[in-house]
């Protein structure tokens, strides 16, 4: 049956891409035992009579795996184990179980990603604190400078303008136009 991009056909284009999916890791279990050479093989196959236990085939060298479990077999190891489930992978410990390594590597990375993330939000949030504490202090510097501008001008300001009504009294004084002084010397 072809895919097809409707509603009623996604149902079994799942089914037969899971169906292939599935396929496909078996035959790359089967041809991972293919991609060792046969030295490599007999190398970590147990002999005849000899016991099939963890201890005898991880002595064989790093290069070896035990698989256990139902088929207790000693199989040469590159970067995966091909042919065995990952539960009964013995490799270079015979009481360290693959799986719960695996486990106990992942708990430990979500463990420091989660430390990590916290120590970055941490900082970040330091840093926006910071940020907005500095603004502030440099808006009250801002406002400070603007108020003793501003008392600087209005002092300024009325100096001239006493200074100026001083200078007009005198001209009027001069030419003899009525003043608005007040009696005590004040201008009006």
């Amino acid at each position: 049956m072809p895919c097809r991009s409707s509603v009623v056909a996604i149902g079994p284009c799942i089914v037969l891409l899971l169906i292939n999916l599935c396929h496909c890791q078996l035959l790359s279990e089967l041809s991972g035992l293919g991609e060792f050479t046969e030295e490599q093989r007999k190398n970590c196959e147990f002999e005849l009579g000899e016991q099939h236990t963890c201890e005898k085939c991880i002595s064989k060298g790093s290069e070896c795996f035990y698989c256990g479990g139902t088929t207790k077999r000693c199989l040469p190891y590159a970067w995966y184990f091909p042919g065995c489930e990952l539960s009964d992978v013995r490799h270079s410990k015979c009481w360290v179980n693959i799986s719960a390594v695996v486990i106990v590597v992942s708990i430990i990375v979500g463990i420091l990603f989660v430390i990590l993330l916290s120590c970055l939000c941490y900082c970040c949030c330091r840093c926006q604190a910071y940020r907005r504490e500095r603004a502030k202090k440099k808006g009250e510097k801002w406002n400070f400078q603007e108020e003793l501008k501003r008392k600087e001008m209005q002092n300024r300001h009325s100096f001239r303008t006493e200074q100026r009504e001083r200078e007009l009294e005198a001209y009027r004084i001069k030419y003899g136009l009525p003043t608005r002084m007040s009696p005590d010397g004040n201008p009006m």
